[in-house]
């Protein structure tokens, strides 16, 4: 990494900070914004914040899910696709059943309809839900990887423990699963299933036929570790890592960072040189602890070399309801002042003038021809993006283009950005203020057919729900800063951190809107 400001001898007054946190909408199982305004107090000349690292609420959920590609053909009005013959068309697996399928090719050219999943499979051929739409040939389609799914047909009597449903194609590997539907209580669980009919934990709360209803993982569920992919476990997310480890002529990989889940199985790796084109997992390792991952994962071909530490490693493919490559994700709004010394037509320094300035981040995908490590210098140390990076965050402006990455910890997901050029722009030794915006749900998540991808899916980040009709949580969001002098050769450090701060947020159901408090976006 080049860190860009000026290094400064002996002890010096680095610049100190407070930041206020928030999220809105503060519904729980909703997407919903998050918020974070900052003040920064400028330190001695030449002390800058130059790194920044946002830890977001613990119950926020950023998109997860990821998936995997086959090449198929089919008939118009007929479940079955069959695979193309080649190993780059992809592979259909075992743990594919009951799993969402999407057509890469969406709206009015696309073969598959909306809420369509796979019933069963051979290694040549698929059986869906539903009868395709049109005929394909050499078709995409992607196969999520985590369970879940919906149906249109269900019906039920009042105050009964039962639904009954022929699209939703009940088995045994539905038991513990969440049931959601109009007239079905929060947090309903599966207890049983014969045939059509599944029993529930819970009473419904009214009759109902045709009625539509998802069948979904949850807390519960996510907490398991599951080696084979064959029943639900811990969903991962299409991501980055920088610490992979691999040996020549062995298909074991590994790596403490990537978390390695039964959900895995199916996804393409890439790490260019290291391991070979259309490679996927085909195994999980054993679990690591109590952790519901694994710290090892089987390829389907060896390791073409020996490495330890490989960066960057790839897995998987957006979903079917990621954010599309350059969506409007974020916004950064400042109150700065600019040099004239970088800045064309600004006021004097000495005039202590300030500017507002407003930059929209898109947003990119792992492993994507625009995820850009090269953003915002060349030497990226990726050692300190050492949790599993699940997005990159880009701006670019006149002067320079940066970037943000949101990574996936064992505790929650951070947000860093590992350079912020206001540190190039600004007069010296003045404050500044700035205000992010990261968006719960993009635009081309906003416009998808409702029922593409798994259910529950889509959305950018969202708070987690309480799978309950009642629930209460208080958390906090904070900002830690870094200035990273020119003496400095390795990532920020804990103990080197500048903390900014943030404050609480509070999260009830149910939510009376009509006692709905708005102070800094959130409940007091």
């Amino acid at each position: 990494m080049v860190p860009l400001s000026g290094g400064v001898a002996g002890a010096v007054t680095e610049p100190t900070g407070t930041c206020k946190t928030g999220q809105f909408p503060v519904v729980d199982g909703g997407t919903s914004n998050l918020i974070v305004d900052c003040l920064t107090q400028a330190g001695d000349p030449g002390a800058n914040v130059t790194a920044e690292r946002i830890t977001d609420f613990p119950n926020a959920q950023w998109h997860n899910g990821a998936a995997h590609q086959v090449v198929v053909n089919c008939s118009a009005g007929s479940p079955t696709l069959t695979l193309v013959a080649g190993t780059a068309n992809g592979v259909i697996l075992p743990s594919d059943v009951g799993k969402s399928i999407t057509s890469v090719v969406l709206g009015a050219k696309a073969p598959l309809p909306a809420k369509d999943f796979i019933v069963s499979r051979t290694s040549t051929t698929i059986t869906l839900a539903q009868n395709t739409l049109l005929a394909c040939v050499k078709s995409k389609v992607l196969i999520e990887n985590g369970y879940g799914r919906a149906s249109d047909d269900a019906s039920y009597t009042n105050a009964d423990n039962h639904v009954t449903s022929v699209g939703a194609h009940f088995t045994s590997d539905d038991v513990n699963m969440t049931l959601s539907g109009t007239d079905i209580p929060e947090g309903t669980t599966i207890t049983g299933v014969a045939g059509n009919i599944a029993t529930i934990s819970n009473n419904t709360t009214a009759a109902g036929s045709g009625q539509p209803i998802s069948i979904d993982s949850n807390a519960a569920l996510e907490d398991n570790f599951n080696a084979n992919g064959l029943t639900p476990a811990r969903t991962t997310s299409t991501r980055m890592i920088s610490d992979l480890t691999t040996t020549k002529l062995s298909a074991t990989v590994s790596s403490p960072n990537a978390h390695f889940s039964g959900s895995d199985i199916g996804l393409l790796v890439q790490e260019k040189g290291v391991v070979a084109a259309n490679v996927y997992i085909t195994a999980i390792g054993a679990q690591a602890g109590a952790n519901p991952w694994s710290n090892s994962a089987t390829l389907s071909a060896n390791a073409l070399k020996t490495g330890t530490g490989l960066a960057p490693a790839f897995f998987g493919l957006p979903s079917a309801s990621a954010p599309v490559a350059g969506d409007y994700a974020v916004q950064l709004a400042t109150a700065i002042e600019l040099s004239p010394s970088l800045v064309d037509g600004v006021r004097p320094c000495s005039e202590d003038v300030p500017t507002g300035t407003l930059l929209d981040g898109s947003w990119q995908n792992p492993g994507s021809k625009t995820f850009d490590l090269a953003t915002p210098f060349n030497n990226l140390d990726l050692n300190w993006l050492s949790d599993a990076v699940i997005g990159e965050l880009g701006f670019k402006t006149s002067v320079v283009d940066f970037a943000a990455f949101v990574s996936q910890a064992s505790t929650g997901y951070n947000i860093k950005f590992p350079f912020l050029p206001t540190v190039l722009a600004i007069c010296p030794t003045t404050n500044n203020a700035s205000s992010y915006t990261f968006l719960g749900e993009t635009h081309g998540q906003s416009s998808l057919v409702q029922g593409w991808g798994k259910p529950g899916s889509v959305g950018l980040r969202a708070i987690e729900s309480f799978e309950a009709a009642s629930g209460s949580v208080t958390t906090s969001a904070t900002v830690d800063a870094w200035d990273w002098d020119s003496n400095t050769t390795t990532p920020p450090q804990e103990g080197d951190k500048i903390a900014f701060g943030g404050t609480s947020c509070h999260v009830i159901r149910p939510q009376v809107l009509d006692t709905y408090n708005h102070s800094f976006p959130c409940n007091p």
